[in-house]
């Protein structure tokens, strides 16, 4: 399908929206609507460096956020931090062009590794430290913290997934937050479970559309950086079909040595790496869990989203 191109196959709701999307804007908060990534970075084997080096571990951790704050804004425009967690940190990534969809990934792996040998030159105790992240991608819609209790009185709510994620600010009592809310944020969370040490584990929607944007001229460069490494089942994810698990290196031709030797008796996934998929079979799965149509039509609308270079943009089905 060309560039701008409207897809063969309307989901039912895409005219209402549209005659509604207008209309919506204006309700907005501008700057904050339109496609985002989602980045977290983890300290991996935290709780027992805390254990084992009481008098460096708070360090570390202050260290550890400090470097990653800087060297994403250093290198990655447009990035915010969205929320401290434990010893993890996660970001958000406005996406403003094509490089910012394709070159995320590259970026992020190598923050990774010099955080990481940073940390364990800095701090003679943290080897046993490493660090995970895991990358996904969402639509968002800005919706004012007091229209959030009314989302399903406006007509947009019954006529598609406007709402499939929102930006929005809890109230607290002492002011209030700023937060992300929906299916692509519970998803994000629940495939950090399988990221790895030396890898970044993405979305399936993301890699999905890394796949298909990069037709045909990058394909075997996608092909040789991301691979389906497992099949999960996520609570509330895709009604309980099995959702890829997809795994980004650099190289997956010189990936051995990123694994240690006896690494795949303590995981799983890494116990049958032998038998991952290629990235190109990501188009059955998304067919055979009914998510192919609505992947397909989001395509369309990064592409003219990324395309228009958009500062500001509501998604339309997102």
């Amino acid at each position: 399908m060309e560039l701008g191109t409207t897809p063969a196959v309307k989901l039912p709701f895409e005219n209402a929206i549209q005659e509604e999307i207008e209309e919506l804007k204006t309700s907005l908060i501008p700057g904050r609507n339109g496609l985002f990534l989602f980045i977290s970075f983890d300290l991996d084997n935290s709780t027992l460096f805390k254990s084992e080096a009481e008098d460096e571990w708070p360090a570390v951790i202050v260290f550890f956020y400090d470097a990653i704050t800087k060297m994403t804004k250093e290198k990655i425009d447009d990035i915010n931090i969205w929320k401290y967690l434990g010893d993890e940190i996660v970001l958000y990534h406005i996406v403003r062009s094509i490089e910012g969809v394709y070159d995320i990934p590259d970026i992020l792996f190598g923050i990774q590794e010099d955080v990481l040998n940073r940390i364990r030159r800095e701090f003679p105790k943290a080897a046993i430290l490493d660090i995970k992240c895991t990358l996904w991608l969402a639509g968002v819609t800005r919706v004012k913290a007091g229209d959030v209790k009314s989302i399903k009185d406006n007509p947009i709510y019954e006529k598609g997934q406007i709402y499939r994620n929102i930006h929005t600010s809890i109230p607290l009592e002492n002011g209030t937050v700023e937060d992300f809310l929906g299916v692509d944020m519970d998803t994000g969370f629940r495939i950090a479970k399988y990221s790895n040490k030396r890898k970044i584990t993405l979305s399936a929607e993301y890699a999905y559309l890394l796949y298909h944007l990069s037709k045909p001229t990058n394909v075997s460069k996608i092909d040789n950086k991301l691979k389906i490494v497992a099949f999960k089942e996520l609570k509330g994810i895709w009604n309980g079909r099995a959702y890829p698990i997809v795994w980004y290196y650099p190289d997956w031709s010189k990936s051995d040595a990123s694994f240690d030797y006896d690494e795949h008796i303590h995981n799983e996934i890494i116990k049958d790496i032998s038998r991952k998929k290629e990235i190109e079979h990501l188009d059955k799965v998304f067919e055979d869990a009914g998510q192919k149509e609505y992947m397909d039509h989001f395509i369309e609308i990064c592409r003219e989203y990324i395309s228009e270079g958009k500062k500001e943009h509501v998604v339309g089905i997102v």
